[in-house]
């Protein structure tokens, strides 16, 4: 287990809501991510939309 992951978890055993939204937050991020990956690849991405969202989440 590296460092994030360890604070993460801590993070998790003193903070009951952080822990009840964590894992669905970072899912929801996860699929985001895959689905831009497949707009790019598929050759439909909005590179002027993309540039400006990065960094942002979509939930």
């Amino acid at each position: 287990m590296d460092d994030l992951e360890r604070a993460i978890e801590k993070r998790k055993s003193i903070d009951p809501e952080f822990a009840e939204n964590f894992d669905k937050g970072y899912e929801e991020f996860k699929t985001g991510v895959l689905l831009k990956e497949a707009r790019k690849n598929a050759g439909f991405s909005n590179p002027t939309f993309d540039s400006e969202q990065e960094g942002q989440p979509s939930f």
